[in-house]
């Protein structure tokens, strides 16, 4: 697999989060960090991503999901073995960035943090799926406003990443 940089749409953030390219380079280093073999994606403005596309850039932006999803991440292999992700943050929702994880939860903020949402989302670029248990899991399928306890990859995140890796 080939990584390398995922391009930040900045035009596409809504208002409210700020400082949102650290928050997606700290998501990504949470992966990259749980083992030494899993590759390092760097976060870089400058992208101009709308909507997903096919076109072997890792690309991450703002604009409507459907349903009740909070982020979507699309992934793409081509038979080189070259990958490509784009995540899709639901810009109809509320999105903060919160300055500490502290105890897992921010109860008086009815947002989504970035950093929280990212971090999940980044495990499906890097490959992972949803757990069928282990609601306190960095992978567990929902997300709740001001949740800030997927910052920290879980044992079984990170089991996963090194089996994948």
């Amino acid at each position: 697999m080939q990584f390398a940089a995922a391009f930040l749409t900045g035009s596409s953030v809504p208002a409210g989060p700020t400082n949102v390219p650290a928050a997606l380079q700290a998501s990504f280093n949470a992966w990259s960090s749980a083992d030494a073999a899993v590759p390092r994606i760097t976060v870089s403005t400058g992208g101009t991503a709308t909507r997903p596309s096919a076109n072997r850039r890792f690309e991450l932006f703002w604009a409507r999901t459907s349903g009740n999803a909070i982020a979507v991440t699309y992934t793409w292999l081509w038979s080189d073995d070259t990958t490509e992700s784009d995540t899709v943050f639901g810009r109809q929702l509320p999105w903060f960035t919160a300055a500490a994880e502290g105890d897992g939860c921010i109860e008086t903020r009815s947002a989504y943090d970035v950093r929280n949402i990212a971090t999940h989302e980044f495990g499906h670029t890097y490959g992972m799926d949803h757990p069928s248990v282990g609601r306190f899991e960095t992978m567990y399928a929902f997300g709740f406003t001001g949740e800030t306890l997927k910052w920290s990859l879980g044992a079984g995140d990170r089991a996963g990443i090194r089996g994948l890796y």
